[in-house]
């Protein structure tokens, strides 16, 4: 029985592997002053015992509810206890993504993953989106933005393995940019194909734009990164199962 309610839009995390597990505490409790518990849990074996495991879990279930500065960097943003959907609905409604209401979770994730490769490969000169394109095998001579964002859509929607590409990029991404050796190190490389959209990516995630678009959050807001690990884990998930 775990200590803390669990939203069922992250009831998935409960079948996670046991090195998944290890990523998403370690990522979630980075900055958390109990971290000495934490190097506590490293020296656990893997498989884990099914009390370390529960450990674990109620762990990570207590950082999407802590509301204290003090416990993690979850809760470093004063936030109401509403679900992971509606944080997640709000941070879409921000960044202008329709269709943001009624879409299953899994969606709603992709969707803005799509919204940060969109905005990436908007401003980009005619040279650049050639080599994406050809680096996609997309076989466009004057590709747009329009017509790679609708085939990556297309692509990632209908494909677990291409979802999980996208947001191993991203994610790794973040990480990359953060330097947060630890967690980039844990997860998988990515195709060599998104190396040339992984670069545009990398400039969005630091752009003004998305600075003035998400800051300040809201008070019912996660983080940014806290997004991207979920999907990571999300489409992970599907493809282990």
């Amino acid at each position: 029985m775990h200590k803390h309610k669990i939203d069922p839009d992250l009831a998935f995390i409960i079948h996670l592997h046991d090195d998944d597990l290890v990523l998403l505490a370690s990522f979630l409790f980075k900055e958390n002053k109990q971290k000495r518990v934490m190097e506590e849990f490293k020296i656990s074996s893997i498989p884990f015992s099914l009390a370390t495991r529960s450990l674990y879990l109620d762990y990570i279930f207590s950082a999407f509810h802590m509301v204290s500065d003090e416990c993690s960097v979850v809760s470093t943003f004063n936030f109401s206890r509403s679900s992971y959907r509606h944080r997640l609905q709000d941070l879409c409604a921000r960044l202008n993504i329709k269709d943001r209401i009624k879409n299953d979770i899994e969606i709603l994730e992709l969707n803005l993953l799509m919204k940060l490769i969109e905005k990436s490969i908007n401003g980009l000169n005619q040279n650049d989106l050639l080599i994406i394109s050809q680096d996609l095998q997309l076989n466009l001579s004057e590709p747009t933005p329009t017509q790679i964002k609708v085939a990556l859509t297309a692509a990632v929607k209908t494909s677990n393995s291409v979802a999980l590409e996208i947001a191993t990029m991203i994610f790794r991404s973040y990480l990359e940019i953060h330097e947060n050796i630890s967690v980039y190190q844990a997860v998988e490389l990515i195709h060599h194909s998104l190396m040339s959209l992984k670069k545009a990516i990398n400039t969005t995630l630091q752009s003004t734009w998305l600075m003035e678009t998400i800051f300040p959050p809201s008070q019912s807001q996660f983080p940014l990164p806290i997004y991207f690990i979920v999907a990571y884990l999300r489409q992970k998930s599907f493809i282990l199962a």
